[in-house]
């Protein structure tokens, strides 16, 4: 921050530093409030890892896991902290990448293109790894799946079928929660998922509305590295390959609050009553109601006239402003008028006519 100290919002910690800084500018009021109990311990360690980021950069790539366990010895020699001195980081380090059982020879285990402890943004841009790829290399290490989605298209699907059969082949269990709003969801594509042994769906039946906007994939990790993905990119192939979708990729290990909440309320939505259970004897029945409202959307169809009134005409649209329920009794006249059209002929359909 240096001393370029301008009003607005802050939410920092008062360091030695700031405190000198407030001091030396007297036209400024700062305002300030006690740290919560609770929170102080994530607030304390952000501060110390920022600044122990910022002081091994000072360092040479050699030294600085040297630095990191002197800091390690400073804290396992308080009281109680022993402990700590087994987490000293071995000489050379070395980071560990995967578990896998003796019998297997492999070295190099599929991995997503982004961090498993760090959190991307991807933008659909070119740079970007594409989505379907990085679900698809999710799903080859997952241990437990929760998928969130407002539509399921057919080609979206295809895309994560490598993903899907493998997660059968390992017998992990998969949730999917989905929608059947304005038949956007290709019933094939809900079919397919529901008749997987390992997957269990659960969908909103109501085509006239929906309440689920959210577009979210979750990867339980045994290991710990669990990581989730939260954006605009519902399962269909536009969406996670070509189209501009914005996708937040968060881990377990930066952002814990963040996938323990998706978790939490991904939980609370399957045991809603608004998703019911994907009824495999049933299987028409999504196509049915999607059917439905894709009628209805053609019936709702809106036509706008240009409608120029005369004289005589101007007197009617006087009485129907004067009327306390003017917008019911537009609906009304309206009703009669069209109904003149079909049973009296052009007599009283002239009348918004020049």
């Amino acid at each position: 921050m240096g001393r370029e100290l301008v009003p607005g919002l802050y939410e920092r910690l008062v360091d030695e530093e700031l405190a000198e800084i407030l001091d030396q500018r007297p036209e400024l009021r700062a305002v300030l409030c006690k740290i919560d109990d609770e929170d102080n311990v994530g607030r304390y360690a952000e501060l110390v890892a920022a600044l122990l980021a910022k002081a091994l950069r000072q360092y040479k790539p050699a030294e600085r896991s040297q630095v990191a366990n002197l800091l390690i010895n400073l804290l396992s020699s308080q009281d109680g902290l022993d402990y700590l001195r087994r987490r000293k980081l071995i000489q050379p380090p070395r980071l560990l990448t995967a578990v896998v059982p003796q019998a297997d020879p492999r070295d190099d285990l599929p991995r997503p293109s982004s961090s498993l402890v760090g959190s991307t943004l991807l933008t659909g841009a070119a740079s970007d790894p594409s989505l379907d790829n990085e679900l698809r290399l999710e799903m080859l290490t997952a241990d437990r799946v929760d998928i969130l989605v407002s539509f399921i298209k057919w080609a979206g699907l295809r895309l994560l079928m490598p993903g899907f059969e493998d997660l059968l082949k390992r017998g992990v269990k998969v949730r999917v929660i989905t929608t059947s709003y304005l038949g956007a969801s290709d019933p094939k594509a809900v079919e397919w998922l529901a008749a997987q042994p390992n997957v269990s769906v659960r969908v909103s039946y109501d085509t006239r509305r929906t309440r689920l906007h959210a577009k979210a994939y979750l990867f339980h990790r045994n290991s710990g590295f669990t990581s989730a993905y939260i954006g605009s990119s519902n399962m269909s192939q536009a969406a996670m390959t070509s189209g501009l979708e914005w996708n937040l990729k968060v881990t377990r290990s930066d952002m814990a609050s963040i996938v323990d909440r998706f978790a939490i309320e991904f939980e609370s939505y399957w045991n809603s009553y608004e998703f019911e259970a994907w009824d495999c004897t049933a299987p028409l029945r999504a196509k049915k109601r999607s059917n439905a409202s894709a009628t209805l959307e053609k019936k709702l169809e809106v036509v706008f006239a240009d409608i120029q009134s005369h004289l005589f005409k101007n007197e009617f649209l006087k009485l129907l402003r004067r009327s306390d329920n003017s917008g019911i009794t537009v609906g009304i006249w309206l009703w009669r008028i069209e109904l003149g059209k079909r049973h009296c002929g052009p007599r009283l359909s002239s009348f918004f006519e020049p």
